[in-house]
């Protein structure tokens, strides 16, 4: 977990993009696992990995992208009122 928490400090010497995306699929495969264990919803943002939704830097969102994550936090909090009613 580790090297997924400071990739961007190990891109000199550290692993590959890919293996990179490998152990976050890892990770997030086995956190899933977890919470679905301890009956926890698992929520995914969806649609906020185009581009066009990204600033110059590439890495932080744009008006467009923040007005979707936005909309992807509340689906998530509705999502975690009707699981809570269950």
């Amino acid at each position: 977990m580790g090297e997924i928490m400071n990739w961007g400090k190990m891109r000199q010497g550290g692993p590959s993009l890919d293996a990179f995306k490998g152990s976050v699929t890892f990770a997030n495969i086995k956190l899933r696992e977890r919470a679905e264990l301890a009956g926890c919803c698992v929520w995914k943002h969806e649609r906020l990995n185009k581009t066009r939704l990204l600033l110059r830097d590439g890495v932080h969102l744009n008006d467009k992208g923040m007005a979707r994550y936005w909309r992807s936090v509340h689906g998530a909090l509705v999502m975690s009122l009707k699981h809570d009613q269950q």
